[in-house]
């Protein structure tokens, strides 16, 4: 069977057939596949918009399993959320294997970072008196699965480990040992990477797929091993994610608790006690101590004991010296208008008092301790190795490696420090400090990133491949791909480039309702709050709960829901927010809870699947528009300006359109779904770029209301007779 003879089957009949005929299989479906086939046997890139409900899933990976058996070309297919992975492992690829009649290898391929390490792990339990209870208990518990673990994958574990737990013991790039480790061959990571390079399909997400062109870029090497094993193919689900994911992998970072956690992992004091790795390479050293070369240990040991100590606790201070600066900096130049916890970095900053006079003699001088620290580390590491004791050398051989790892990742944080501090910036890139504000410290991040990543994406990934198929629910705007392809490259690419828009089968004129509340205050306006949540309030009455209340900003979600919850409680509507709880436990709260009002921000707006009558109404507080003054936006908006365009109709308006159809698109997952869709933004209605936000979405009754609560319950009572049958609360 080739690619090309898919259609045929499918107009002759057969077994591919009557799988998709059982399926609800439409023509349009088979358009998209003709239009993936094509891609794959031209080489081509595909960008196709696939709305909830069509079947885009089996219309990619058909084509790409055939591909994998009768040409034996290796596909891999990229996701945001882990979510759809598993769906595509789970569901969608068994569901191909059984259309097409073979037997295929598809694996899900995890970051390094999701195994456990048995070696770290094993060194991790010398150090278990060491921890504080909660942490001990769990590395038993981490212990005791241990010994039967299946996949060794974190998510095989029936607890969340705390963070400071899982890295102890987590498979990490740089602290890994490879062939030399003593539990090679029983290492689940490579046991599972081994199964990768087995399989026909792969399954990683997007991070993933940055990180293998990373390396491959490196190496300049595009059919050999690197973080992934080579592939021909590339199917990029959810695509819409792509810039922004490749901006955040390829930005420099540093952060407070970054770099207090990597000098934490060499040496700490618990409880009066010295934990880490440099005070558990001394305590080896000692067993072995009456071996000798006793003069060799001594110095070695004395250096454990004395000089790397006492140079270490220096530079723990100068590091929180430094930071301290640099969050007095932050404080004394943001002002109310900056975005709420960035401050973005410009050359006259270098210029106010408090950067020449506190930080920057503050970052010489940590940098400079950081130097001489490194340096004793490595030179420490060296004078270990050639300590001859066979036994000796078994037994650090990790935990040098380890020790090596950390020194690396100070040096590049410290590298970091110094071109964010000393460095001009350049017109290609932004930087920016990020205030994170925990229970008892302010975490500030320095981040460096490049504004422009097209013409990396052009090199290392459209211009690699085979053929790069992008999809997405939502990858245009007014109904075109222009902004999508301006942003990564597309426009200026040589590859022929075929586009698609597949439309969802569901009825929303019948299943949808859009709906704007009239009179309402623009959103800037001193009043919307209020306002805002006396809508929301009515909306909720009406739907009789079963709501999502999405916000573009946290303190806007905190602000209103402060002002409904006590009269939400004590109308028995059970109301969560974003942050309580994690994502999914409040999703699976909000779905098993009658009558239940979920309060969320950026995260609850795309990749929540809510089926049923558990979802009946969604109210979209605010048009999606970005913070002006957040920096990535800002900078990439005065680099359009200076490219003679127009950021607003170029940059800001395409990218809340994408955001609001995917906010609008939680509502209606499923043929039977019914709900009403609620706006509380007027410029929908009375901006101009308004009709641009409607006309990308669905075909849905659209409608200014001045009686929401009448409005909506005339819907449901069409739509829902058992639910507005109900007695009012």
């Amino acid at each position: 069977m080739s690619p090309e003879s898919v259609l045929e089957i499918l107009k002759a009949g057969g077994p591919l057939a009557a799988f998709l005929k059982d399926y609800e299989y439409r023509p349009e479906q088979a358009e998209m596949m003709q239009r993936v086939i094509e891609a794959f046997n031209a080489g081509d890139i595909a960008l196709i918009e696939a709305g909830t409900g069509t079947g885009k899933s089996l219309a990619y990976l058909i084509p790409a399993v055939i591909k994998a058996v009768y040409h034996k070309e290796r596909t891999l297919i990229s996701t945001k959320t882990i979510n759809l992975q598993e769906q595509l492992i789970d569901k969608d690829l068994p569901l191909v294997a059984k259309a097409l009649g073979v037997d295929f290898k598809a694996v899900l391929v995890k970051g390094m970072g999701n195994y456990l390490c048995l070696r770290k792990l094993q060194d991790s339990l010398e150090e278990e008196l060491l921890l504080p209870p909660a942490e001990a208990k769990q590395l038993r518990e981490i212990n005791l699965w241990s010994q039967h673990a299946t996949s060794g994958s974190k998510s095989e574990l029936t607890f969340n480990p705390y963070a400071s737990i899982w890295e102890k013991v987590n498979c990490e790039a740089d602290t890994c040992t490879f062939r030399k480790c003593p539990f090679y061959e029983q290492c689940h990571f490579f046991r599972a990477r081994q199964q990768a390079e087995e399989a026909q399909i792969l399954v990683s997400n997007h991070h993933l797929l940055f990180a293998d062109l990373s390396v491959r870029e490196e190496e300049e090497n595009y059919d050999a091993d690197a973080v992934l094993p080579p592939y021909k193919h590339v199917v990029i689900d959810e695509a819409h994610h792509i810039e922004d994911v490749a901006t955040e992998f390829f930005a420099d970072h540093v952060s407070r608790i970054e770099l207090m956690k990597t000098m934490g992992r060499l040496a700490s004091e618990k409880g009066g006690d010295d934990a880490g790795r440099l005070p558990l390479l001394k305590k080896k050293l000692g067993h072995f101590y009456q071996k000798g070369p006793r003069d060799q240990m001594n110095a070695l040991i004395e250096r454990l004991t004395t000089g790397l100590p006492c140079l270490r606790k220096e530079l723990i201070q100068q590091i929180a010296d430094l930071f301290d600066a640099f969050t007095t900096f932050f404080f004394h130049i943001k002002t109310g208008a900056e975005e709420e916890n960035k401050l973005r970095m410009f050359q006259h900053h270098t210029k106010n008092s408090l950067w020449g006079e506190e930080v920057v003699p503050t970052a010489e001088k940590c940098l400079h301790t950081a130097e001489k620290y490194v340096r004793m580390l490595l030179t420490l590491c060296k004078e270990v190795e050639e300590v001859e004791q066979p036994q000796l050398q078994e037994q650090v051989q990790g935990l040098l490696t380890e020790v090596r790892a950390f020194a690396k990742r100070l040096e590049d944080a410290c590298q970091l420090i110094n071109n964010f501090v000393f460095q001009e910036l350049g017109e290609d890139r932004v930087k920016w400090i990020e205030n994170h504000q925990l229970k008892t410290l302010t975490n500030l991040h320095l981040i460096n990133a490049k504004l422009d990543i097209s013409s990396h994406l052009k090199e290392t990934l459209f211009s690699q491949f085979n053929a790069v198929i992008m999809c997405s629910a939502t990858l245009s705007t007014n109904r075109n791909f222009e902004y999508f392809k301006k942003r990564l490259g597309l426009d200026s690419c040589t590859q022929e480039i075929t586009e698609m828009i597949l439309h969802s089968p569901f009825d929303f004129q019948k299943q949808a309702l859009l709906l704007v509340p009239a009179n309402l205050p623009p959103p800037n306006h001193r009043e919307y709050a209020k306002s805002a949540c006396t809508e929301i309030l009515r909306a909720i009455r009406a739907s009789h709960g079963n709501v999502f209340v999405l916000f573009t900003s946290y303190s806007l979600m905190q602000e209103c829901y402060q002002n409904l919850a006590p009269t939400l409680k004590k109308l028995r509507f059970p109301v969560v927010k974003q942050g309580e709880d994690q994502r999914q436990a409040l999703l699976q709260y909000f779905r098993k809870t009658e009558r239940s009002v979920l309060f969320g921000t950026d995260s609850f707006w795309e990749g929540v699947d809510v089926a049923g009558e558990a979802l009946r109404c969604v109210i979209l507080v605010k048009l999606p528009f970005r913070v002006p003054s957040e920096p990535i936006f800002q900078a990439r908006s005065e680099h359009i300006v200076k490219s003679g365009g127009d950021p607003f109709m170029d940059y800001a308006l395409p990218g809340a359109v994408v955001k609001f159809k995917q906010g609008f698109g939680r509502l209606i997952r499923h043929q039977h779904d019914r709900g009403v869709v609620v706006v509380l933004d007027s410029r929908l209605m009375t901006k101009g770029y308004g009709k641009i936000f409607l006309r990308s979405l669905p075909d849905c009754s659209k409608q200014v209301t001045t009686d929401l609560e009448a409005d909506m319950k005339e819907f449901y009572r069409r739509t829902y007779p058992l639910v507005a049958n109900r007695n009012s609360y």
